[in-house]
């Protein structure tokens, strides 16, 4: 099972569809945190494969808060863009 489905925009990608810097900035934070995400879910993964149980928990807690903070600054860049 490949572990990246899709890559993510680069950065001059990101540029041509939102031009203004803030936005652009806001896009590069929402990949971080998309990368950590990623990151966390396969960490996830090996912990629960190989039986530690209050590692995953921890995990999935650093998950679980990391998908809401992407959530809202997807929702703040669109609220952002649909001003403009």
């Amino acid at each position: 099972m490949p572990r990246r489905t899709k890559p993510s925009p680069g950065a001059t990608e990101q540029a041509a569809l939102w031009p203004d810097e803030l936005l652009v900035t806001g896009f590069n934070l929402m990949n971080r945190r998309r990368s950590l995400i990623r990151r966390l879910d396969h960490l996830l993964e090996d912990a629960a494969n190989e039986q530690f149980e209050e590692a995953a928990m921890v995990l999935r807690d650093a998950l679980e808060r990391l998908r809401i903070a992407l959530l809202k600054d997807t929702l703040c860049l669109q609220n952002g863009h649909a001003e403009r």
